[in-house]
């Protein structure tokens, strides 16, 4: 009989077990939090920050706006080292901005600024020439002494931001289609701890639903071995195998139903084969996670908030938000913030992804009053979390000032543009496609060097491998699809995360050729591009900040490659090693220590490492 599995029952209660792993995460997390209240923001400080910061202040002072100070590197035609639009201040002068050009341009020129030599005009452009000597000489200063910190800041200190990410359905391998969740939030992860705040790093997973109800049935009926000794790619086969046999005979799915409702009764047997299958996941997950550099502060679950969920359905219907559905029985959310309506609770009073969410949004707000909480999903749960966010403000669960985000993304198409199905047992496992990136890295690197030993190639291979399908995902707007073409992924001429480690690593090979060589007490350049790298680098914590407000790493993977574009070329045209004047070989090298410090500081909030040798 199907209701019978004759299985063994954990000696522990599994919902105790399932709940204390959570609670213990929680708990360290609080107090984790606690330790980081109270921290005082500070100001952005750094080169580009005190150009910006002093001409913003002689504008407020001379014409008596406030303006956003950003400046941009002009046109190489310009023949400037920064320029400013003054079209906002165009509009808050009520003038326009070629003449609010001109005025800010005279406001500017009648002080002394430490570091702009000149101004010039050109249309609603106000361009600056640099005072270059001092300039460069703080760039390279600045980045070299702040080494790995270069580029962060501790303007966002005392923020607290949670980040849902990756979030797969347990009992299936990790697929393409997780990639884009889990190393999206990893890297705004990093983004906002290098601005500054708390950052509180969540899993949660699918681990709740009627599949589980097909699963047991799967198990029950076609497998032999003990549920501990399966592999996640064993249980994804029972999965679609369940699917093929319910196609010849859709009853299946009433007793898969059946099955579902007696785990969600409580069932102890069935509760602790469900566990089993969730530790099995966890540790298959841990793998991939490894490799990818990935970690979570929490691992939690939909099954956890899924007997909470009705009394945020009760709380609705009280509040006269929804009503309960004649014809159906279900709980109907209707005339939300112009939203379409929407079921909250099934008529049997089992809860729906929507109702988990809600009471998980509460738990978070609850333990950790977090100022942004950011949900990686793909583009096809907009409206979802549109509703979710209108839901949970109109119930009082999340306050006006909590700030929540859906980073939505499109979809992971494999070579043929189309769309992966675990349920039809088709598409490419993560650890299938990263061991395939892994392959195809070594053999290029074997190529290009073959001196290098089978452990050393082996360890380059994976950084190269991994760092390829990263940067794959992030080299765009996360808004868009994105597919896999190796070629290009692998391409050590450009546009991949090998040109950006392979820069990196030419840059050690100088390094180890020019050997202990003492620090310019000045540092001077002789060429064009050796200041256009510095002015390069100075733009890096500003490219920082712009990638975290608007929630887009891709900003940062454009700059790192035409940073290292800049450094090809400058590659190309100087040889550091053949310098003879001393002065300017040490001022080089600190040039090039600042460039590779600032390759590798983006490269590690991308979630991508960069060998020293290729």
């Amino acid at each position: 009989m199907i209701y019978d599995l004759g299985l063994k029952v954990m000696t522990d209660d599994y919902k105790d077990a399932y709940n204390k792993e959570i609670d213990d995460a929680i708990a360290r997390e609080k107090n984790r939090v606690a330790g980081s209240a109270g921290a005082k923001p500070e100001k952005n400080t750094g080169v580009l920050s005190d150009i910006q910061s002093e001409v913003a202040l002689t504008i407020h002072e001379s014409l008596g706006i406030e303006i956003s100070p950003d400046m941009a590197l002009p046109p190489s035609h310009v023949g400037a080292d920064l320029a400013y639009s003054a079209f906002e201040a165009g509009g808050k002068l009520g003038q326009n901005p070629a003449e609010a050009a001109k005025k800010i341009a005279e406001a500017v020129a009648s002080r002394k600024n430490a570091f702009i030599e000149n101004i010039s005009l050109e249309g609603a452009f106000v361009n600056f020439k640099l005072r270059q000597g001092e300039t460069y000489a703080r760039i390279l200063r600045e980045a070299t002494l702040e080494g790995e910190r270069f580029g962060a800041s501790r303007a966002h200190a005392g923020e607290i931001a949670l980040i849902e990410y990756s979030s797969p359905n347990i009992a299936k391998p990790m697929s393409l289609g997780h990639l884009r969740s889990t190393i999206l939030g990893a890297v705004l992860g990093n983004l906002y701890e290098a601005e500054g705040f708390t950052v509180i790093r969540e899993n949660y997973l699918g681990d709740y639903g009627t599949q589980f109800g097909k699963l047991l049935y799967a198990y029950e009926t076609w497998e032999k071995k003990d549920a501990a000794a399966l592999s996640i790619e064993e249980l994804k086969n029972l999965y679609v195998r369940f699917h093929e046999e319910a196609e010849k005979n859709p009853s299946l799915d009433d007793h898969a139903r059946a099955l579902f409702a007696r785990l969600e009764s409580g069932d102890p047997v069935l509760g602790s084969l469900w566990k089993q299958f969730r530790d099995i996941s966890i540790s298959a997950y841990a793998q991939m996670y490894k490799r990818l550099g990935v970690s979570f502060d929490i691992v939690s679950g939909e099954a956890r908030s899924a007997k909470d969920a009705g009394k945020f359905a009760a709380l609705c219907l009280e509040k006269g938000i929804c009503m309960t559905d004649g014809t159906t029985g279900a709980i109907i959310v209707e005339n939300l913030a112009g939203l379409p309506s929407f079921v909250l609770q099934k008529k049997d009073e089992s809860s729906i992804y929507i109702g988990r969410d809600l009471v998980t949004l509460s738990s978070r707000i609850e333990n950790f009053h977090p100022d942004y909480i950011l949900y990686c999903v793909g583009n096809e749960q907009e409206l979802n979390f549109r509703q979710l966010f209108a839901l949970a403000r109109v119930l009082d669960i999340a306050p006006e000032d909590a700030i929540l985000k859906h980073i939505s993304f499109g979809l992971v198409l494999g070579e043929s543009g189309t769309k992966m199905s675990t349920r039809k047992g088709g598409g490419v496992s993560l650890e299938e496609l990263m061991n395939e990136a892994a392959r195809r890295a070594e053999k290029i690197i074997m190529e290009k060097n073959p001196a290098l030993s089978e452990e050393e190639r082996a360890k380059i291979a994976e950084d190269v491998g991994i760092g390829s399908i990263i940067w794959n995902d992030l080299k765009q707007s996360r808004t868009k699809n994105i597919r896999f073409d190796w070629e290009s992924m692998l391409d050590f001429e450009g546009g991949s995360a090998a040109y950006i480690q392979y820069a990196n690593a030419r840059i050690h090979s100088i390094f180890e050729k020019l050997g202990n060589i003492p620090p310019a007490e000045n540092p001077v350049f002789a060429e064009k591009i050796e200041f256009a790298l510095a002015k390069k680098i100075m733009f890096f914590p500003r490219t920082i900040r712009h990638a975290r407000e608007t929630d887009s790493p891709h900003h940062l993977s454009i700059y790192l490659d035409e940073l290292s574009r800049l450094f090809n070329a400058f590659y190309a045209e100087v040889s550091v090693t053949g310098t003879e004047d001393q002065n300017l070989k040490s001022s080089r090298a600190i040039l090039l220590r600042a460039v590779s410090q600032t390759l590798e500081n983006g490269l590690k909030i991308l979630q991508i490492r960069a060998p020293e040798k290729m």
